[in-house]
């Protein structure tokens, strides 16, 4: 798989780290180029390192001269990076590091504090995080630490994992614990997936969890997805199985389904094999269409079915309401009913709505014209209104002027109002008349007042609507 592929997940999980975030703005390879060059195990000239007779403060004016010379980090050759750090005595790091805090800019300065403080934790670690811990500024403070730790896990990943779990529980141990997963997933994947597994369930799981398995899938297909199986069912779960199926969905959607399928059944193989094919149909419906037709029946094809349309009705509505059509009747075809008009409505609600009222009457008829209403209806309400009063009334349109009135009841109670009083069923006429009655009230009490004395809700209700609007100032 290209490597690039997983930059795309990864931005996303560092966009809030020091070190990560540096990283995940370049590719996996001139990340670890520029670590081999700040701890010494890049190709280099020997006079990159050894400056026999001359002076630290020498070394030091000639580290910052270049750094002055450097536009873009990324293109700075490793040879010439190598001279900056080279030299430098551990101890002179930190003089370095201020020198390029005030002078270079924001995305190249952390890649610079990166590379030196790398420097500083191939020599003595420790002295590197008691220097960090000297430092008074509480943001700048946790960055730098973040970054030297970064650093050591790709040296020493017990070290530096010993170091972590050490510090006191909280958000700055789970920060930091972040970055080295950051690190150390690219060259470690395994012990990644461990440290990854350990963090509590949020946010910063999910990042951690979603880089951890963008670089995993790239090493070790068969391995990822065990552990990811092994994960608690969740967000990070989820999300990461997601991103997976989008990634083998651009590289190999055919041996990414065919994975997919093989995996035990469940929600987590379901929702990944519909991941992969809502990509693929984009790209490949032909090859789509044809893996279909050698699927079994069941869970894993109503899930590949359910993608399908997805994509399909993203693209094309129209042929995704073909292919809707020409399944067998049952929970798949409606369900892939209301995907396509959901989709359909967004754009063309009219098309969607001549559709979806040839339906046979029944849950999937009521489902698709509310789907259809509620797009229609956020849109353009009064055109919406309009297709309600042409359509029969039978179940079907009772169910979409339910959701009419719920969802412009907020913006426009007195269009809602005489809606909400043609339901027919006492129960959802009760309702909507209170739904549309708080949201008026609200707005205009004097004219709603008098609307809803004159409707059909019981008098006790009334008082009650009548009652909580005096105690909220209207």
């Amino acid at each position: 798989m290209k490597t690039k592929r997983v930059f795309f997940f990864v931005l996303f999980a560092l966009l809030t780290l020091s070190a990560g975030y540096w990283l995940g703005r370049h590719n996996a390879a001139r990340a670890q180029a520029l670590h081999k060059v700040a701890t010494g195990t890049a190709n280099k000239h020997p006079s990159a390192v050894s400056r026999p007779g001359i002076s630290r403060k020498t070394i030091i004016a000639e580290a910052e001269a270049k750094i002055l010379e450097m536009k873009n980090l990324n293109a700075f050759p490793d040879k010439e990076l190598q001279t900056i750090v080279g030299p430098l005595d551990p101890a002179d790091v930190p003089e370095v590091i201020a020198f390029v805090d005030k002078n270079s800019p924001g995305i190249m300065q952390q890649g610079l504090r990166f590379v030196l403080l790398s420097r500083w934790v191939e020599a003595d670690p420790q002295a590197a995080i008691s220097w960090a811990n000297s430092l008074s500024n509480g943001q700048y403070k946790r960055s730098t630490i973040s970054s030297i730790v970064s650093a050591w896990a790709q040296q020493d990943p017990t070290a530096a994992m010993n170091y972590v779990h050490g510090l006191p529980n909280g958000s700055e141990r789970n920060h930091i614990l972040q970055n080295v997963i950051s690190s150390m997933c690219w060259h470690n994947p395994q012990m990644a997936a461990g440290l990854a597994s350990t963090l509590s369930s949020g946010n910063t799981q999910v990042n951690a969890v979603m880089q951890v398995a963008a670089s995993f899938v790239n090493s070790d297909l068969k391995a990822a997805m065990d552990w990811l199986q092994s994960l608690p069912e969740g967000a990070a779960k989820h999300n990461a199985l997601q991103n997976i199926g989008w990634q083998l969905a651009q590289d190999d959607p055919k041996s990414g389904a065919d994975f997919a399928a093989s995996m035990p059944p469940g929600q987590a193989r379901d929702n990944l094999i519909s991941s992969i094919v809502n990509s693929w149909v984009r790209t490949d419906p032909n090859a789509a269409m044809a893996w279909l037709q050698s699927m079994p029946g069941g869970a894993a094809k109503n899930a590949f079915i359910s993608g399908l349309v997805s994509g399909m009705a993203e693209t094309s509505p129209q042929d995704a309401a073909k292919f809707v059509a020409s399944l067998p009747a049952g929970d798949t075809q409606s369900s892939g009913a209301i995907l396509v008009v959901s989709e359909w409505s967004q754009s063309d609600p009219q098309a969607a709505a001549d559709w979806a009222a040839a339906f046979p009457a029944g849950n999937m008829k009521n489902s698709a014209f509310q789907s259809i209403i509620s797009n229609w209806a956020q849109n353009d309400p009064a055109a919406a209104g309009r297709w309600l009063n042409s359509l029969p009334n039978d179940n079907a349109k009772q169910s979409a002027v339910q959701s009419y009135v719920n969802q412009i009841a907020g913006q426009y109670p007195e269009i809602a109002a005489p809606w909400a009083e043609s339901l027919s069923d006492p129960a959802r006429r009760n309702s909507a008349i209170q739904n549309v009655a708080r949201r008026w009230l609200q707005m205009d009490p004097v004219n709603a007042q008098t609307w809803l004395l004159n409707t059909s809700l019981p008098d006790d209700q009334k008082r009650m609507l009548l009652e909580s609007s005096k105690q909220t100032g209207n």
